[in-house]
């Protein structure tokens, strides 16, 4: 089954939407020959985004919103299947931001009190940081990976210097 992947921005001009080609690439999708749909009415944008997208019963979708509102719900109620889990990242989202928003320091706001910042260059006041906020369906989440370190089987002597300074402040 494969996944067709589109990001929507919105802001008050209205909704750009972008077709994902590979990881990185976005494909703006022109409705009515233009590059934005106004938002003043959203099921148009739906019926007009459903007959153009033409994503088939056997395919499963990853939307990713993202507007300089917050977003209360996405904009589809339609019955498209989702893919398990969201195949989106900081890195595309980063990607994104930088070629297609113009924006260098941002935070992105990915649930109610999470969210992860792109910071390219200095920032010398946070007025100056661009608040984005982003949902996706499927739900959007950062996995962390912990570093298991591989070292030597032998103890490094300042490691066992703290592990014995330890051991002297349990004794007392």
């Amino acid at each position: 089954m494969s996944v067709r992947k589109y990001l929507f921005w919105m802001n008050q001009e209205g909704i750009r939407t972008y077709k994902v080609i590979q990881k990185g690439t976005f494909e703006l999708m022109k409705p009515l020959g233009k590059d934005v749909y106004p938002t003043g009415d959203i099921k148009n944008f739906c019926k007009w985004f459903y007959k153009n997208a033409a994503i088939t019963e056997d395919e499963q979708i990853d939307f990713c919103f993202l507007s300089d509102s917050e977003i209360k719900s996405p904009l589809f109620d339609c019955e498209y299947s989702a893919s398990i889990k969201s195949s989106w990242d900081q890195q595309e989202i980063n990607i994104f931001c930088e070629k297609y928003l113009n924006t260098k320091t941002y935070e992105v706001f990915y649930a109610e009190d999470k969210s992860f910042v792109c910071q390219i260059g200095n920032v010398y006041d946070k007025k100056n940081v661009r608040k984005l906020y982003m949902k996706c369906i499927p739900e959007f989440s950062i996995e962390t990976k912990e570093k298991v370190e591989t070292g030597s089987e032998e103890m490094s002597i300042i490691n066992q210097f703290f592990i014995d300074k330890l051991n002297e402040l349990d004794k007392k």
